[in-house]
């Protein structure tokens, strides 16, 4: 790891986005978790915000967090107060009220201070049942009240002098399980990456996934233990199937100091059974990987239709999607059956896509045609500097937009998609491809935006948390 369609008939595609992606439309509503949901569709359903009124949308605040901000903001409501969490590399975590932009409260990882590699909190957090969740590069994970920040409990998950990190950011389903993946400090030095589940009332341990087969490790004389496959990722939970999946990323090889690449799982994508950790299915995008090309993008789900040769009868079906560091999305059946479909992109991609419904294409029925008509469209930020609108069932890139080079993954709301970049700008583009905003910070914008109760919140590596609205209000 380094950091570095078409339409179907109303009446299916109306029931469609009622089971995958929305609850009822026009609700002002929490973004909770990093990409909002256990599906990280960074799908927003509510109305508001839209490229007829995004022109008007303006600073209703900025607090200073004092050290830079890389992760996404959660946004839920506490106490019925609407609250943003998000913490900062100087070890700061803090929760600022939604509307008035003002300090609620703020907890210190190191009260006494440390270093960056120690208190860098970069995973985003998830608020369940009046808790807050999140790790750190103390390999830490934390639980806060959510209204107070005292400190529910904390448990270290590895040795961070060892060179272990939580990058990845929390996934709490409604049974109380956190799903979490550990990784490195940035491959200085690798360590053999884990997925772990710990009840969230406690921490308690559930069960520890190992994401590298020893077994698959090259036999070296003296014996070297094979290391990689860090997940900097975060989970993605399909509860009702009882699966957890998150890409893993580079092998040995690529690790300062290097070690042999194990042939298992490094640049993979993993289904995990959520209940004991056990390994249902694999895709590796990557075999022996050479040059650092691992899964830094967090897996989407999401269902899209498909029909035979344009038959009368259509079929809704369950996908992941993930980008690669390889310039590459792969897309399969959930569950990992079957071959990927690939789409080739412009670069190398960390920012995870957001996923939405496209209900304006034209219906296209060719005989050749396998695979026909989708409602899933997936927008997804490169590190190259494009925003692109993929069909990811048919591997086509309707159209791409430029923006600075980004690591921000993208979020949603009605024909919009807002999107972060390394220019020190948020980018409002039309889901046409038009851009149609933007707002200058004064670093870049690695954070994912969150989108809540008709205002955007995002930070910034300028240190601050950012409030949209339209006109301010």
């Amino acid at each position: 790891m380094r950091m570095s369609s078409r339409s179907l008939p109303l009446a299916l595609v109306a029931g469609l986005l009622v089971l995958v992606l929305c609850p009822v439309l026009g609700a002002g509503e929490d973004w909770p978790k990093y990409r909002r949901d256990l599906a990280n569709t960074g799908h927003s359903t509510e109305e508001g915000i839209d490229s007829s009124n995004v022109s008007t949308l303006k600073e209703k605040w900025a607090f200073d967090t004092g050290g830079q901000i890389t992760a996404s903001p959660a946004v839920a409501t506490v106490g019925g107060v609407s609250t943003v969490f998000v913490g900062n590399w100087s070890g700061v975590f803090s929760a600022i009220n939604a509307v008035t932009g003002k300090l609620i409260w703020s907890f210190a990882i190191a009260p006494t201070g440390c270093a960056v590699k120690d208190c860098r909190i970069a995973s985003s957090p998830a608020v369940a049942n009046g808790v807050v969740y999140f790790g750190a590069a103390d390999a830490t994970l934390y639980a806060l009240n959510a209204a107070t920040g005292h400190l529910v409990w904390k448990h270290t998950l590895a040795d961070s002098a060892a060179g272990y990190e939580i990058w990845s950011s929390p996934a709490v389903d409604a049974g109380g399980t956190i799903y979490v993946g550990l990784a490195s400090h940035g491959d200085h030095p690798c360590v053999i990456g884990h997925v772990l589940a710990l009840q969230a009332s406690n921490g308690a341990i559930k069960w520890d996934f190992t994401t590298i087969d020893q077994a698959t490790c090259p036999a070296t004389i003296p014996p070297t233990p094979c290391v990689g496959a860090g997940v900097w990722s975060s989970p993605a939970v399909d509860e009702a199937a009882g699966v957890v999946y998150v890409g893993t990323g580079n092998p040995g090889s690529t690790c300062t100091p290097s070690t042999p690449n194990a042939a298992k799982w490094p640049d993979s994508i993993l289904a995990l059974r959520a209940s004991d950790g056990t390994l249902l299915s694999f895709f590796q995008a990557i075999g022996n990987d050479q040059h650092d090309l691992d899964f830094g993008a967090s897996p989407v789900l999401y269902h899209a239709s498909t029909s035979s040769a344009c038959a009368a009868v259509s079929s809704a079906a369950c996908w992941v999607s993930e980008p690669s560091k390889d310039a590459k999305l792969y897309t399969l059946h959930c569950g990992l059956t079957g071959s990927p479909t690939v789409t080739q992109l412009d670069s190398l991609t960390i920012a995870s896509p957001a996923v939405a419904t496209d209900l304006s294409a034209a219906a296209v029925c060719t005989p050749d045609a396998p695979v026909a008509p989708t409602v899933a469209t997936l927008f997804s930020a490169s590190s190259g500097g494009k925003l692109s609108s993929i069909d990811p069932q048919d591997a086509i890139v309707n159209w791409t937009a430029a923006i600075g080079g980004s690591y921000s993954a993208p979020a949603v709301i009605e024909d919009l998609v807002f999107v972060g970049s390394t220019d020190d700008k948020l980018y409002g583009i039309t889901r046409a491809g038009s851009t149609v905003f933007t707002f200058l910070t004064g670093g870049a914008i690695d954070s994912g935006p969150a989108i809540s109760n008709g205002r955007i919140y995002f930070g910034s590596t300028d240190g601050k948390v950012y409030a949209l609205s339209p006109n301010g209000g």
